[in-house]
């Protein structure tokens, strides 16, 4: 199975090859074009129509805000990559919640990196990554 983003790329589902962050976004991006094409459609109704609560939803359309460039990131994500563990979508929330997106760009590139130094200097910046629940 592949899932088709923008430009026609696709990215192949084959058990483990995909991230389920990579998931989550591609989820995030049809979601939001179904409500572009349907504009009726509330959270509900898609909560409905993926058997999810419309909490998660509100948390996977989250997502769609994150800044061009993390999106297309994130999907390029493999399973793990090399020394580095799993990127966890919680680990994204703090991320979405910011409105500016060089904002995003700091806060991501601590997530992604997973460098102690680099979240050392987002804390003294004030950019808190802790779990959001």
């Amino acid at each position: 199975m592949a899932i088709v983003v923008s430009n026609g790329e696709s990215l192949r589902r084959k058990g483990k090859g995909c991230s389920f962050l990579v998931r989550q976004m591609a989820l995030a991006i049809k979601l939001s074009r179904l409500m572009e094409r349907a504009p009726d459609l509330s959270c509900a109704d898609l909560a409905r129509m993926e058997n999810l609560t419309r909490a998660r939803i509100t948390q996977i359309m989250d997502l769609t805000l994150l800044a061009p460039d993390i999106k297309r990131e994130i999907l390029r994500l493999q399973k793990r990559p090399q020394g580095r563990k799993n990127i966890k979508e919680w680990e994204l929330r703090a991320v979405c919640r910011r409105p500016v997106w060089e904002d995003q760009r700091v806060l991501w590139e601590g997530i992604s990196n997973r460098s102690k130094t680099a979240s050392l200097s987002l804390l003294r910046q004030g950019l808190r990554l802790d779990r959001v629940h």
